[in-house]
């Protein structure tokens, strides 16, 4: 069975994340929304989700390259909506 492609969601688009749109996210806290500024997706081994690596928006350095995602964390990939509410 082909696995899906990933979403096109440009680098820099901001995503709002609902609390049951994502899991496992690297320091933050489950079942709560999180906004994040993409920086790069990545698959994930379980069909329909993708992993999200970002940034805060109040992060100081998105654009860095040699500064690491501030956040990582598995999300829907229904959810990736720019500016979703």
């Amino acid at each position: 069975m082909a696995r899906s492609a990933l979403p096109r969601v440009a680098v820099g688009t901001v995503l709002r994340l609902r609390g049951d749109d994502w899991r496992s996210g690297r320091g933050l806290t489950p079942g709560t929304g999180v906004v994040v500024v993409l920086a790069n997706l990545t698959r994930a081994d379980k069909e329909g989700w993708v992993w999200v690596h970002g940034h805060g928006p109040q992060c100081s350095y998105p654009h860095v390259e040699s500064h690491p995602p501030c956040l990582e964390l598995l999300a829907r990939v229904a959810a990736l909506r720019p500016d979703a509410p």
